[in-house]
């Protein structure tokens, strides 16, 4: 029997993009529904040939605490730099901040470390919550 895989995707025809692609459903159901993503499924191929680091996903708080970290083997052409504000977090019951970007290696401290820069530029410019322009900002981060 073969394993299945699972894609986050969104928007359609020229504006289609995967925004992830797991083994794990429950992962894929979970950041679906956080990040309001469509979720396919499909039978395993050979997608690790095309694996060459990582996406990270870390989600911080508005008073600056660590709220959630994860991260997947990925292709750096699937990942799209960027940050999602969400409503409280279950566990924090405080708005969060998702940051999202593509590193080489597997590095949690460096990975924490880059969104919480970003998380500090956000705040000293008054973006919180605020998605657009704090994309803008997000996609020139050269660090």
């Amino acid at each position: 029997m073969s394993e299945k895989i699972y894609i986050l995707t969104e928007g359609d025809y020229s504006d289609y993009a995967i925004k992830g692609v797991f083994l794990d459903k429950a992962e894929a159901e979970r950041l679906a529904k956080k990040f309001v993503y469509r979720l396919e499924e499909y039978e395993n191929g050979k997608l690790e040939d095309d694996v060459d680091g990582f996406e990270y996903f870390v989600d911080i708080t508005k008073s600056g605490k660590l709220a959630d970290i994860s991260e997947f083997p990925m292709s750096s052409k699937n990942v799209s730099k960027r940050i999602n504000f969400s409503n409280p977090d279950h566990s924090t019951l405080e708005e969060t901040m998702c940051v999202i970007f593509f590193m080489k290696d597997k590095d949690d401290d460096k990975a924490i470390k880059i969104a919480s820069d970003i998380w500090s530029v956000i705040i000293a410019n008054s973006l919180w919550g605020k998605e657009k322009e704090a994309n803008i900002i997000f996609r020139g981060w050269q660090k």
